[in-house]
């Protein structure tokens, strides 16, 4: 088996927090994240949340973006969807929010085309659905299937009050 990879420059962020918009969640918050696309296209980004003293995960709808649709070098303030376990209850009415009191960490990481590829194929089987569709899985690997990639790993931490 054969693979390169590379590791791209770093992604620097600041995160920011916002009530949840309806007064009868008053005790979750959504975390926003901005972020300064650079101004050449062909950026790929993945992210991971960890709360408290939970590990790290990625979020449940979809964890890789690339900037084909951002103009270069825009400046984007989007919230961010927490990271939970896979079949953790997506549905339930804390859904992605962060809670009153959370210290909120975020794993907001560039990485190359390839990688990119491999796990955006992956997110995007549906393989969930009786219904869905087989998908041909991209791998860099020659000779096999899966992904030898690096991240350019940035981290940034809000906590957010009682």
């Amino acid at each position: 088996l054969t693979s390169t990879t590379t590791i791209p420059g770093l992604l620097p962020i600041s995160l920011s927090w916002r009530p949840h918009p309806d007064p009868s969640q008053d005790s979750l918050v959504s975390v926003w994240v901005t972020y300064d696309d650079p101004d050449t296209s062909g950026n790929f980004l993945r992210y991971f949340t960890k709360r408290n003293n939970e590990v790290f995960y990625p979020p449940v709808t979809s964890s890789v973006y690339d900037d084909l649709v951002i103009p270069p070098g825009e400046v984007l303030t989007l919230p961010l969807e927490r990271g939970q376990p896979p079949r953790s209850g997506r549905g339930r009415d804390d859904f992605g929010y962060f809670m009153y009191g959370d210290t909120v960490t975020v794993n907001f990481s560039s990485l190359d085309k390839a990688h990119y590829d491999f796990w955006h194929t992956i997110e995007n089987d549906n393989g969930d659905s009786p219904f869905s569709s087989p998908i041909d899985i991209k791998s860099n690997i020659d000779g096999g299937l899966g992904v030898w990639g690096g991240y350019g790993a940035y981290y940034a931490t809000i906590i957010i009050p009682e």
